[in-house]
C-alpha cells in the first residue's frame, strides 16, 4: 500500500525494506524515487507496531541473528541535510529495528554527527549487526548530477566515523555508469582505501520512463549514457513487483575484479556484504544459478 505519506515495508529477495523517510532533497538526475514521484522528504507515517505486525505475519520473514536482513532507507534518504527532526525520526526507527536482533542495513548519501553515530552504535547487539552504506557515482562531477547532496568526501567522513565506532561500512557505487564511474575507478579505489571502507557494492542504473525524463534535463549525464543499446530488464531490490530497464550487470564485473585486486572486497548486492560480515549463506540465494549476481566469493559454499 502506498499513499503520499504512507508506505508499507516490502520483503524481497531475503530483505525487509523499511523507509522511515519518503523522498529526498538530493535532486540526483538518475534517481529511482521518481518511480513513485517522491520529492520533498517527509516522514513515513507508519506505526512501529504496524512494521512489527507485517514482519510477524509474513512467511518470508524470520527474526534474529541469522534472520531476514532489514534494509532501512529504500525510498528516501534517512538523514536529510539540516533536517534534525527527520534525522532523529530515522534514528528512532533504526534503534527500534536493531532491538529485533536482525542484521540491519542503513543507507544515506548525506552526513551524520559523531554524537548521533554513537547513539545508534549503543543499540547494536552484536558485532556486525549493523552495516552503514553511503553512495558514490562520481567524485569529479557529483555537483552536476547530484546537486543537493553532501560531497563524496563528506559522505566518506561519515562512513569513517561509523567505521571508527566499530560498525562495518559499505560504499555503493550505484548507479555505476561505465562512462563516468568507470573512468574514475582508480581515484575511487584510492578514496575507499584512504577512508578505510570495509566493503563496496556496485549496482546498475535504472531507466524507467520517469528517470529517463529527468536525465534529459542534464546534458552532461546524457552524454555519459550515449550507448544504451544493451539495456536489460531488471527489478529494484526494494520493489520486486515490477521490472524496469537497466544497464546490464555484466558491465560491472571487470570493476568488481579491479576493486578486489586493490584490496577492496566488492560485490554486486549489499546482502552479500551482510552474509560475509556474519559468515552465513546469503538469504537472497544469489549463489544459485538463477541470477547473475554471484561473484563466487566462497562465503555461501557449504
Amino acid at each position: 500500500m502506498c499513499k503520499d505519506n504512507y508506505l508499507l515495508p516490502n520483503i524481497n529477495d531475503g530483505r525487509f525494506f523499511v523507509s522511515p523517510i519518503l523522498g529526498c532533497t538530493g535532486a540526483c538526475h538518475y534517481c529511482y524515487l521518481k518511480i513513485k514521484n517522491y520529492n520533498r522528504p517527509r516522514k513515513n507515517e507508519l506505526e512501529k507496531e504496524s512494521i512489527l505486525n507485517i514482519a510477524r505475519q509474513s512467511p518470508d520473514f524470520s527474526f534474529g541473528h541469522h534472520g531476514t536482513i532489514i534494509s532501512v532507507g529504500a525510498w528516501g534518504d534517512i538523514f536529510p541535510l539540516n533536517d534534525h527532526n527527520l534525522i532523529h525520526y530515522s534514528i528512532n526507527v533504526i534503534k527500534y529495528l536493531l532491538s529485533w536482533g536482525n542484521p540491519v542495513q542503513i543507507m544515506s548519501k548525506n552526513i551524520l554527527d559523531a554524537v548521533l553515530v554513537h547513539e545508534i552504535f549503543q543499540e547494536v547487539r552484536y558485532p556486525g549487526q549493523l552495516l552503514y552504506s553511503t553512495t558514490i557515482t562520481t567524485i569529479d562531477h557529483w555537483k552536476t548530477i547530484e546537486p543537493r547532496t553532501a560531497s563524496p568526501a563528506e559522505r566518506l567522513k561519515t562512513a569513517l566515523t561509523f567505521h571508527n565506532a566499530g560498525i562495518p561500512t559499505n560504499v555503493l557505487l550505484k548507479p555505476f555508469i561505465p562512462g563516468l564511474t568507470g573512468k574514475e575507478i582508480v581515484s575511487i579505489a584510492d578514496l575507499l582505501l584512504d577512508y578505510k571502507v570495509d566493503y563496496c557494492t556496485l549496482g546498475v542504473m535504472y531507466l524507467s520512463p520517469e528517470i529517463s525524463e529527468r536525465i534529459k534535463s542534464c546534458p552532461f549525464l546524457c552524454e555519459m549514457l550515449y550507448d544504451l543499446s544493451s539495456l536489460s530488464s531488471n527489478h529494484l531490490d526494494c520493489n520486486g513487483e515490477s521490472t524496469v530497464l537497466s544497464t546490464p550487470t555484466s558491465q560491472l564485473l571487470p570493476y568488481v575484479d579491479y576493486l578486489r585486486e586493490r584490496g577492496v572486497p566488492a560485490f554486486l548486492k549489499s546482502s552479500c556484504v551482510n552474509s560475509n560480515i556474519l559468515h552465513i549463506p546469503n538469504a537472497s540465494n544469489y549463489y544459485s544459478a538463477r541470477n547473475a549476481y554471484c561473484i563466487n566469493c566462497g562465503n555461501c559454499k557449504l
